[in-house]
Order: C-alpha cells, then sequence, then structure tokens
C-alpha cells in the first residue's frame, strides 16, 4: 500500500487519491447514516404497519422499478466517464443529458399513468387502491431528470460532500414523514409519501449545491457520442430491472401481498448494508477508475485494494446475519414477522454476493467495456428465469435460493472476464475475497453458540446485544490473525479517513 505522496501507478496522483479518500470520508458517512436512518424507521414502522401494508409499496415498486429501466439509457455513466474540453462543453453535454432524461421520463410517465389499472390487476391486490399508489409514485418519473443531472454534475467533480449532504436530509425527511403519517393512521401511503417528500428534497439540494438549473439546450453530435457508449448499459438496465423485479411480482401474483410483506422485508433488511457497499463503490470507484482507465497496471491495484475493503466489511455482515437472524427479527420487527426469518437467512448470502460483485461494473465501464456488463446480465437473468420456473413449488424460500444462484454464477463469469480484461491471474481477485470468509464463517459459529447459551438466561434483545458485539470483537481479532496484511491497511485507511474528517471539522 502506497502512502499518500507516492504514486499509484502511472495515473494515480495524489489529488485523485485524495478525492477519493474525501469522497469514502464523506459518501461513507452519508451512507451509514441513510442505512441507519432506514434500518430504524423500518423498525418503527413494522411496528406500526402490518405486512399486507408493505406488501402493496413493494408491488407499486417492483412495477416502477420495471418500467424505470426504460429510462436508464446510460448516458449518466457516459456523462461521467467522458472528457470534455472545457468548462463550456462539459455543461452543454450535461444540458443534452438532462434533455434526453426529460424526453424519457416524461413519455413514461405518461405511459405509465395510463398502464397502471393493468399492472394492478396483475396482482389481482386491492386494485383500486393500488393503482391510485401506482399513479403517485409513477410521477417520480417526472422528477428524475432534474434530481440525476446536477447529481452526474457533483459525481464527475468528485463533490462527495455535497452529494453526502443531499442524502443525508433526503434520510432525515423520509423517515420522520414516514413516521408521522403512520402514527395518524395513512397506513400504506405514510411509505408512499415520505419517499415522495425525500426525493424533493434531495433534487432541490442537489440543484443548489451543483449551481444547476434546467436549461432546454441539445447537441446532437455530444447526445450520439453519449447514447454511444450508454446503449449497454441501457439494455442492461432494463433486463436487470425486469429480473431484479420478477421475484416480487411472482410472489404478489402467487402468494399474495401479506407474503409479498414479509419477503419484502427480508429483502430490505438484506439489503440495507449490501447497499452501503455497493453505493459507495458505484459513487466513488467509477469516477475515479474512470481517470486512470488508460493504466490497466494501475486498475489492476485499485480493484485488488477495493475487493479487499469490500470483502472486509460485506462478509462479516452476511455471515453474521446468518447467525442471528432469529433473535434480531424478532427483537426488532416484532413476532408477526416470524415467517421472514428463513428469508433472511438466504437473502444475507444474497447480499453478501452482490456487495463483493459490485467492484466489477465500476472496472467495466471505467475502461470502455460496458457490453460485457450487458453479456453478463444476459445470462443472469437467462438463469434466473429458469430458477425461478424449477423453485417456484418450494414456496419463499425457493424464490429467494432462485435469486441467488444465478448472482453467484454472474459475479463468477464477471470476475473471469476482468481477469481477462486486465491480464491479471483470477488468484489475484479471488485472494482477498478468501482472505476474509474464514474470520467471518468462524466469527458467525461463534455467535450462533454464543446466543444458545445467553437466550436461557436473559431477554432476548439483551443476549441479541451481547453476541453481536462479541462477534464485533471476534471477527476484528480473527482478521488481525488470519489476515493480519490486508486487516491493518483497512484499519489504517479508516483511521487515515476519520483523522481527515476531525481535520476538517476542526477547520470549520
Amino acid at each position: 500500500m502506497q502512502r499518500d505522496n507516492e504514486q499509484v501507478g502511472p495515473g494515480v496522483n495524489q489529488g485523485t487519491r485524495s478525492a477519493v479518500f474525501s469522497g469514502v470520508r464523506w459518501a461513507g458517512g452519508a451512507l451509514l447514516f441513510n442505512r441507519l436512518a432506514r434500518f430504524l424507521s423500518m423498525a418503527v414502522l413494522a411496528r406500526l404497519l402490518v405486512p399486507e401494508m408493505f406488501g402493496l409499496v413493494t408491488m407499486a415498486t417492483a412495477s416502477m422499478q420495471v418500467l424505470g429501466a426504460i429510462r436508464e439509457i446510460g448516458i449518466g455513466s457516459a456523462f461521467v466517464q467522458r472528457k470534455y474540453a472545457d468548462q463550456d462543453e462539459t455543461a452543454l453535454a450535461a444540458d443534452s443529458t438532462f434533455v434526453l432524461s426529460l424526453l424519457m421520463n416524461g413519455a413514461l410517465a405518461g405511459v405509465a399513468w395510463i398502464m397502471a389499472p393493468w399492472i394492478a390487476s396483475f396482482f389481482q391486490e386491492m386494485q383500486s387502491e393500488l393503482t391510485l399508489i401506482l399513479r403517485v409514485m409513477f410521477s417520480l418519473f417526472l422528477l428524475e431528470p432534474f434530481m440525476s443531472t446536477p447529481m452526474l454534475l457533483l459525481q464527475k467533480g468528485l463533490a462527495f460532500e455535497k452529494l453526502a449532504s443531499a442524502e443525508i436530509c433526503a434520510a432525515l425527511v423520509q423517515g420522520v414523514v414516514s413516521i408521522v403519517l403512520a402514527l395518524f393512521d395513512f397506513g400504506a401511503w405514510s411509505l408512499v409519501y415520505g419517499l415522495l417528500a425525500a426525493r424533493l428534497v434531495q433534487t432541490l439540494l442537489l440543484m443548489r449545491f451543483a449551481h444547476w438549473s434546467p436549461r432546454l439546450r441539445y447537441d446532437k453530435h455530444l447526445a450520439l457520442d453519449l447514447f454511444g457508449y450508454g446503449k449497454y448499459l441501457w439494455a442492461f438496465a432494463a433486463i436487470s430491472a425486469v429480473g431484479g423485479a420478477l421475484d416480487k411480482m411472482v410472489i404478489g401474483r402467487e402468494f399474495g401481498k401479506e407474503e409479498l410483506g414479509f419477503y419484502g422485508l427480508a429483502f430490505t433488511l438484506c439489503m440495507l448494508p449490501t447497499q452501503f457497499v455497493t453505493s459507495l463503490v458505484k459513487q466513488i470507484a467509477f469516477p475515479a477508475l474512470a481517470k486512470i482507465k488508460d493504466d490497466p497496471a494501475g486498475l489492476s491495484d485499485a480493484l485488488e485494494e477495493a475487493l479487499s475493503y469490500v470483502a472486509l466489511m460485506a462478509l462479516p455482515i452476511g455471515f453474521g446475519l446468518l447467525s442471528v437472524a432469529e433473535p434480531f427479527v424478532l427483537s426488532v420487527y416484532g413476532q408477526q414477522w416470524r415467517e421472514s426469518i428463513p428469508l433472511v437467512r438466504i437473502l444475507a448470502f444474497f447480499g453478501l454476493i452482490i456487495s463483493v460483485s459490485s467492484v466489477t461494473g465500476p472496472v467495466f465501464k471505467a475502461v470502455g467495456k460496458p457490453d460485457l456488463i450487458l453479456w453478463t446480465g444476459l445470462i443472469h437473468q437467462g438463469v434466473l428465469f429458469a430458477m425461478l420456473y424449477t423453485l417456484l413449488g418450494l414456496g419463499l424460500q425457493g424464490i429467494a435460493l432462485a435469486i441467488l444462484i444465478p448472482q453467484v454464477l454472474s459475479a463468477t463469469l464477471a470476475f473471469a472476464w476482468i481477469s481477462k480484461l486486465l491480464v491479471q491471474s483470477p488468484r489475484r481477485f479471488v485472494t482477498p475475497i478468501l482472505l476474509a470468509t474464514l474470520p467471518a464463517a468462524l466469527m458467525s459459529l461463534l455467535c450462533s453458540e454464543t446466543y444458545v447459551l445467553l437466550h436461557p438466561l436473559m431477554r432476548r434483545s439483551i443476549a441479541l446485544t451481547i453476541t453481536i458485539s462479541i462477534g464485533v470483537l471476534a471477527y476484528v481479532a480473527l482478521s488481525l490473525l488470519l489476515n493480519r496484511r490486508r486487516s491493518q491497511d483497512f484499519l489504517l485507511q479508516i483511521r487515515k479517513i476519520i483523522a481527515g474528517g476531525v481535520r476538517r471539522t476542526r477547520k470549520a
């Protein structure tokens, strides 16, 4: 691991590295706060709302995810990846991105409004209320261009502090609005209005931070260049959105809104830590790697380092959820969510695989190979359809297994392609994952046995708290023992990030 005043390969100078560290500090802090805020608000809402209400909103969210894929034409990633001659050309490209997004989202919002009754009839549950919820949530399509364009400008400029501030404010607004409305018996609408309020606040803040206002300027050549890069990402986003929502759509139609509520809560719980890792990688890795795209050696070093850090964060979370799934769900959400427990045990590994493989997408995009993302996605979705058909008879657990299996396969394939692309041995990228797996597995076993011993002696919540505390300490100790170099390096970078934040706070 090089020091800050050294170059990390020909393309990675101190300025880029400092920006990355700053980004980790700000984006990581914001994401951690957001996930914690969402976890706490979900814990409160789970006791205020019944599973059917969560299931109803999950149906609407899944439908929105599928239709929303049409607007993901990949121009955002292209805008971040491309280098422009000056600020004027950058601004023109941003405005062209806005115009294209506005046209796509406007047309989609109109089509979605008309299709809402038909979509609601697919689920065969509370069709009139679901139709109204769908139409309200589809209004977010109209807001998307005004939020995404300033966000892209801030990402391209590595202005992670401003992105983080907007996300923190949005998370607070969503939690407060949803809980207050739930207390006043708004039911499922408390979740809908909380989301709408959060998106509106985040959009206004991003526009202010980026000093951007909407302008209907459009350059045909810049737009064609953006689309030429983004067309593969568009296709990937479309098939991924269908695949990502397919499990929920199948459950909603075949099993009903209550079962979908159980599945939705388990999925959300397992994806909260995963979203922290993947969002951090997405926000920071792609813009940073795009700056060293012409340096294969530097990319390989950066990927290996990123994998080490991601594995050290993601594996203990996945294995930890496996070991304490039952006491965690019952203590945090209550007895009414017991049916979610076996789903958490499966989906914890689903989230773990997504976290580890999240570093592959930024590499493909940074080196200008978005077509490989598309091919990986096509294979993934093909296996997913087959697994859903095969395992549907096993109920909700079968659905959970059906989304886990293709995720493992596509992640393996992506790493194999990256190894070939960067002319590196696959062992180089597998080793960081394996080195973090053994401490996580031993920690999981220790947590299981610890809870079994403690539970008869004290309240479930107290036994769970002690078990988690012992697990964290055990994982740190085992990592330092079995994976010393990488663990020490990770802790060193954490100290640097914290120290940088403290110095910045004191100066302020």
